[in-house]
């Protein structure tokens, strides 16, 4: 063994002798000069150019982008970026790959003449399911529209079914996915549980819907059709109820009545007591229920039926037919209804409070109280009610020929209720020494306090002929008004028109003005300028070039007065009117010289010669029918 490896050693050092021999004979000395030319003999070698890509393959999902990175060696070109079919997925001059449309590309980076490539495949994005309802629940016969909100699934079909079928039903879908939504109606058959399922491209969602009765219940009055309700008697009640869209049990309704001293309810039959007043009746079954107030009302056919509302005031009342108070065709006194008590201002509030006032609602049903004057006994506190409480309502009700000679008003006196739909025709037949600006007379309400308001009211205030407005009686124009007299800063007037021929507010001393809505005042002549159109048209009938009148106010105004008359040059002459309804006295053709008061005055300076004739005529204020043409000669 010793002899082998000695043996390769020698071998070896003669080699290693052989190549220093040969070398050292090759060699040029440094300072030598290669003189030959010849290019042949050169020994430098380039280095090759080579590129490499980071990916080979790659797999992209529909819209997606990567870039590609290429590690270049041995060159300073850029590299130029290529796809094979760029429908499928484009390559950027700075190697991002988008994604385009499903199928395979490759990506080929290129420098000088060497090439890398990658294989990219495109895929589409897996699809994402969603109900915009998470859970629903449906009544026995509705129909709903369910919508499904899928992602990255535009033009894929949509297969819709349900479980528990006898249960739910679709009745109508959309089978296509578009803008990333899909629709179906469906429609809930039979109580109890059922599934929506979709499937696109292989991927499913549910929907659970629950089921249950569908209940319907509404109280529609009583089946006499009566708007007000007697005492003593018993009505049906009308009232439909259905479940699941067929008439159901009555049974099944629980019926309750809020006020069992007003009215009961039993097996659908209504019965009222004795006392009168508001109440409702509520019915309830399954999840629905209904209610309606109702209310029993005293009738109020007479002047004596009217005079008994002080007997009881929290109670209702209703007018059944128009009252005349008149006695010998004149306007009689009437007696003031819970009169106005100065028991003195509160030491805390500085507020009058009332100790006697009507709390209940006097409805006049469209009905009309005609020709009287209200009297309290006195000079200044006069009105039909002399005090109405916080929850006292007055409505819905005509004023005609009210007439007035002392302070007060044709309605109210101190208000701190409501009262609406006022129609009122008022005369102011007297001289009313006593009117203040703390006393003042006015149509519908005297004073008004605390939150009290006025609603959908139409006043017409006259001077009734020959009667004198001036001042050296007391009437001065700040202490009446058309409407209100005194009005607090929490009441509130809203729609109210009022007309009259001698300049009067709507309110004599208002200290709220703001609170006044949709309110104005007009002359004679300018009837058509009202808005009636707020006004509810089941209450007043609203006609063209008219004023507004509740429904029920139907009477015949009448007038009479003397067919001619002599009027002095110079001078004036009253015409003496006696009527039901207010009227306005004009001349029929204007006539140089002649003018006529709002108090039925005809003054004829002295330019008009005697002898000279003119026709004045009297005509309705409601309605503009002329009662009577005169004629007048100059004397």
């Amino acid at each position: 063994m010793k002899k082998k490896l000695l043996a390769i050693l020698s071998i070896l050092t003669i080699f290693c002798c052989s190549m220093a021999f040969a070398v050292g004979c090759n060699n040029t000395p440094d300072n030598s000069t290669d003189t030959s030319g010849d290019s042949s003999n050169s020994s430098v070698v380039e280095d090759e150019v080579s590129i490499i890509l980071n990916k080979t393959a790659l797999t992209l999902e529909i819209p997606e982008e990567e870039t590609l990175v290429a590690t270049v060696e041995n060159s300073e070109e850029d590299v130029v970026w290529t796809s094979s079919n760029p429908e499928i997925a484009t390559v950027s001059e700075t190697g991002k790959v988008t994604a385009i449309a499903v199928g395979t590309v490759t990506i080929t980076a290129a420098v000088e003449e060497k090439t890398a490539t990658c294989t990219v495949t495109v895929t589409t994005p897996p699809i994402s399911l969603h109900f915009y309802d998470e859970e629903l629940g449906l009544k026995v016969t509705d129909e709903y529209t369910v919508v499904l909100t899928c992602t990255n699934g535009d033009g894929a079909t949509v297969v819709w079914s349900v479980d528990e079928s006898e249960n739910l039903e679709i009745v109508s879908s959309e089978t296509t996915i578009a803008n990333n939504q899909c629709e179906a109606t469906i429609k809930a058959n039979k109580t109890g549980n059922s599934t929506i399922s979709v499937v696109v491209h292989g991927v499913t969602a549910t929907l659970p819907v629950s089921i249950t009765d569908k209940y319907a219940l509404t109280i529609n009055g009583v089946e006499e059709v009566e708007k007000y309700l007697g005492l003593s008697k018993t009505y049906t009640l009308d009232y439909t109820y259905e479940k699941n869209g067929v008439a159901g049990n009555a049974s099944d309704i629980e019926w309750t009545v809020s006020d069992s001293a007003i009215a009961s309810l039993s097996n659908g039959v209504l019965t009222t007591t004795a006392k009168s007043g508001m109440f409702t009746v509520k019915g309830v079954v399954g999840d629905v229920e209904s209610e309606m107030t109702f209310g029993t009302y005293i009738p109020v056919a007479s002047a004596t039926d009217f005079a008994n509302i002080a007997n009881d005031l929290t109670a209702n009342y209703v007018l059944t037919k128009s009252i005349d108070f008149a006695t010998s065709g004149k306007p009689t006194r009437v007696s003031t209804i819970a009169p106005y008590a100065n028991t003195g201002a509160s030491k805390d509030t500085s507020y009058y409070p009332q100790e006697n006032e009507f709390e209940g609602i006097f409805d006049g049903n469209g009905y009309a109280l005609m020709n009287y004057t209200p009297y309290a006994g006195n000079n200044t506190q006069n009105a039909l009610f002399g005090t109405l409480g916080e929850n006292g309502i007055i409505r819905n009700v005509s004023l005609i020929n009210a007439s007035m000679y002392l302070g007060g008003s044709a309605l109210v006196y101190w208000c701190e209720g409501r009262v609406e739909n006022i129609y009122l025709e008022m005369n102011i037949s007297g001289s009313t020494t006593a009117l203040t600006k703390n006393n003042p007379l006015a149509g519908v309400i005297t004073k008004m306090q605390l939150q009290s308001s006025i609603e959908n009211c139409v006043v017409h205030m006259n001077l009734a002929a020959g009667k004198e407005y001036n001042t050296t009686q007391g009437q001065a124009i700040d202490k009446y008004g058309t409407i209100v007299g005194y009005m607090g800063n929490q009441a509130t007037m809203k729609n109210c028109y009022a007309f009259n021929s001698f300049g009067l507010n709507l309110v004599s001393l208002p200290t709220n003005t703001d609170n006044i809505i949709d309110s104005e005042v007009y002359g004679n002549d300018e009837i058509y300028k009202a808005d009636y159109s707020k006004f509810d048209k089941e209450i007043w009938n609203v006609t063209a070039d008219s004023v507004a009148m509740l429904k029920n106010t139907s009477f015949t105004p009448t007038l009479s007065c003397t067919e001619t008359l002599n009027v002095t040059a110079n001078g004036s002459t009253t015409l003496v009117i006696t009527a039901t309804g207010n009227y306005i006295v004009s001349l029929k053709t204007a006539t140089t010289g002649v003018t006529i008061t709002e108090n039925a005055n005809i003054v004829v300076d002295s330019s008009v010669q005697s002898g000279t004739t003119f026709t004045i005529i009297v005509r309705s204020f409601a309605n503009s029918t002329v009662y009577k043409e005169i004629v007048c000669i100059v004397a």
